[in-house]
């Protein structure tokens, strides 16, 4: 009996230390400090700049916090998607056109739970406006310079595509005249350039071209010259491209016995045909490049009497077994020198005799640039075939200068 009551005793004792021992750990951690985990958040940038087309950005939040929220000042222009989210995420700006003259600003605000909320700033430009005054130069081979103008509500840069065209300036804000600049193309082959004027989202093109050093194509503005025996004129080459900076040409003649040609295509008639009254005579003028591009025409040279014309004129008639009526023939003096009138003779045959009408002229002198009419009462019959002719001389030689006389 006495054994069992000490082994009782050692127990109570034991089950009082390990209680003694649970309180004490309990007070100690009751006593330890608790940290708590402060609420951060940073973003990926604070300003964002729209262009006027608009368009869309994107937003980077990096964040512990349980949840955050984003919101605009400007959401008749500028949408945020998604408008809430937690932890990290990625908001996109929508931006639509600006349309309006003035830019225009927005405060996108990021409001997570637990912290102070942070902002970003958002600019967009006004409608930008430009326009060139030409969308294409033309240039020759040789170096030069032309001008064109720009309108511009912004500030705007040129770029060029060759190293052989240049502006000035090249940058510059709202209106402005440029310069354009072109070396010398020594090339046989045409060469083309883009200048590229831009501002903001819009741009303006405007198209360079330089002529080669090369004629691709030339011709006399004139197939065929007359020219009175005597006289000169000059001739005109038409260059295709018509800014070909080489023009440089040799002028050659098939007939300088009729035609002769000058270093500056200045023709002269030599003489005119074989038998003056009798048609023109004729040469070939040649005009031969440096690159060996030819064109050629023909001059046709004319004596005085080559120029002198008859025409008849029929102002009154009737018909009845034959033309009875008035007819008035006319000499015409298209030359420069003066002719002797004769005679004039109307003639209803093929031989000088058959004549129904003569009237003596007494070697009247008809002017350079004049005329000699005559009116005539007249019978004809519709068998022959009538003429009018007047008799002429020039330089002591007699010329028949006729014309027939057509009924209506």
């Amino acid at each position: 009996m006495k054994v069992m009551l000490l082994s009782w005793k050692i127990d109570l004792n034991f089950m009082r230390y390990v209680i003694t021992l649970l309180i004490s750990a309990l007070v100690f951690a009751s006593c330890e400090t608790i940290t708590e985990v402060p609420v951060e958040m940073s973003l990926s940038t604070s300003s964002m700049d729209f262009p006027d087309s608009g368009g869309e950005m994107s937003l980077i939040i990096i964040s512990n916090t349980i949840t955050w929220a984003v919101n605009s000042n400007a959401s008749s222009w500028l949408t945020i998607t998604p408008e809430s989210g937690s932890k990290d995420g990625t908001v996109t700006l929508t931006a639509s056109a600006n349309t309006g003259t003035t830019e225009r600003t927005a405060t996108v605000t990021v409001k997570p739970t637990g912290t102070q909320a942070q902002t970003i700033t958002v600019k967009q430009s006004p409608l930008q406006n430009i326009s060139v005054s030409t969308t294409s130069l033309s240039f020759s081979a040789s170096a030069g310079q032309q001008q064109f103008t720009i309108a511009s509500n912004a500030a705007w840069t040129i770029t060029s595509n060759q190293p052989w065209c240049t502006v000035q300036p090249a940058s510059g804000n709202v209106n402005r005249v440029i310069a354009v600049s072109v070396s010398g193309n020594t090339s046989t082959s045409n060469r083309n350039a883009t200048l590229t004027v831009t501002t903001g989202s819009k741009s303006q093109q405007v198209n360079i071209e330089q002529a080669s050093n090369k004629q691709s194509n030339m011709y006399f503005e004139q197939s065929t010259y007359q020219l009175e025996q005597g006289f000169n004129m000059a001739t005109k080459l038409i260059f295709v491209p018509e800014n070909t900076g080489n023009k440089n040409v040799t002028y050659r003649s098939s007939n300088t016995a009729i035609a002769a040609v000058n270093a500056f295509g200045i023709i002269t008639a030599i003489a005119s045909g074989t038998e003056p009254g009798k048609g023109p005579g004729k040469a070939t003028i040649t005009a031969t490049s440096d690159d060996g591009s030819t064109a050629t025409c023909t001059v046709e040279t004319f004596s005085p009497v080559d120029l002198v014309t008859v025409s008849v004129e029929i102002i009154y008639m009737v018909v009845a077994e034959g033309f009875s009526g008035t007819i008035v023939p006319t000499l015409h003096n298209n030359s420069s020198k003066p002719v002797t009138m004769v005679h004039f003779r109307l003639m209803e045959g093929v031989n000088s005799q058959d004549f129904k009408t003569s009237i003596l002229l007494n070697n009247a002198i008809l002017a350079p640039k004049s005329q000699f009419r005559l009116e005539q009462d007249v019978f004809l019959s519709n068998a022959r075939n009538p003429r009018a002719s007047f008799l002429i001389e020039y330089n002591g030689q007699g010329y028949i200068r006729d014309s027939a006389v057509t009924y209506p």
